[in-house]
């Protein structure tokens, strides 16, 4: 991206004054992407001192972990049987990122997309390992058969890559719903119907379970079947894979030269071995290095 390029960058996100902000849909290699294959153990055995550590260097992050810590609490009992392994730091993990009111969610997404850019500066190792551990706890398997779900942005017209075979990546944690005028209150500058097979039904764990929301991880890998003009619509079919090009990042690991696909793991239980036996490495020509933001 171009200095001029990230200044209006900047000022469409700090004063909102530019109308509509046009992204062509890629990978998104700088995202965060991390998916902890090989190394769930040592990470849920430093998360805790590493979330605490989080919370002390951000106040907003400390009190909405709080109220969502007092949430959890309420609402646990009504839950009925949780996935084996489901740890209480992920049903909090779930209600912040739904927590609306407050801007953290948005502030995750955007560290997310940029973390190849300020590596250093990404606050949200806790919190982006604890959802993903949920993620993959809650989701059901495809076995050919995907949820749809539908999402409505606002501010962003996002564009189909110039080759319609290219793969693309939502490239964040990405909010849908299982209903189609739910997601219509969110915005039709750009409106998708997504069928996904990672992404995982939490409306059990959500601040707004009418909302019905389906959350899709930042990693998988769709095609964009369908583009409709008229009303910027899109539909994007799921590829049943996943490519990720970092991997135990906070415990040293270095970002790959080449996405790495796998796919359809089986769902990992703690203290299971992490081998994914469908992992297939895959050579990826870099599509685009866009930041974007979705509301």
């Amino acid at each position: 991206m171009s200095p001029l390029s990230f200044f209006l960058w900047l000022i469409f996100l700090m004063t909102g004054q530019v109308s509509c902000l046009q992204v062509q849909l890629g990978m998104y290699e700088d995202a965060f992407d991390d998916q902890y294959m090989g190394c769930l153990d040592t990470m849920e055995s430093v998360a805790p001192e590493l979330l605490k550590k989080e919370r002390e260097q951000s106040p907003e992050l400390d009190k909405a972990w709080n109220n969502s810590s007092v949430t959890w609490n309420q609402t646990k009992p009504s839950l009925g049987r949780l996935p084996d392994g489901f740890r209480d730091e992920y049903g909090i993990a779930l209600l912040l990122y739904t927590y609306m009111d407050s801007p953290l969610y948005k502030e995750l997404n955007w560290a997310v997309r940029e973390y190849g850019q300020h590596p250093d500066s990404f606050r949200f190792h806790s919190w982006h390992f604890y959802l993903t551990r949920a993620l993959s706890l809650l989701r059901s398997r495809c076995d050919g058969k995907p949820w749809s779900t539908y999402r409505g942005t606002s501010k962003v017209h996002f564009e189909p890559p110039s080759d319609p075979q290219a793969p693309i990546r939502l490239s964040q944690f990405t909010s849908t719903s299982m209903d189609i005028a739910q997601a219509q209150k969110f915005g039709n500058t750009s409106f998708f119907n997504i069928s996904t097979c990672y992404g995982a039904d939490i409306e059990r764990f959500s601040h707004y379970p009418a909302q019905k929301e389906v959350l899709i991880p930042v990693d998988e890998v769709f095609y964009v079947t369908k583009y409709i003009e008229e009303g910027n619509q899109l539909v994007l079919g799921t590829t049943s894979r996943r490519c990720s090009f970092y991997n135990c990042a906070y415990l040293g690991g270095d970002k790959r030269q080449s996405c790495i696909y796998n796919s359809a793991p089986p769902i990992v239980k703690m203290g299971e071995s992490v081998l994914v036996p469908l992992l297939v490495a895959t050579s990826l020509a870099v599509l685009q290095a866009i930041r974007f933001v979705i509301s």
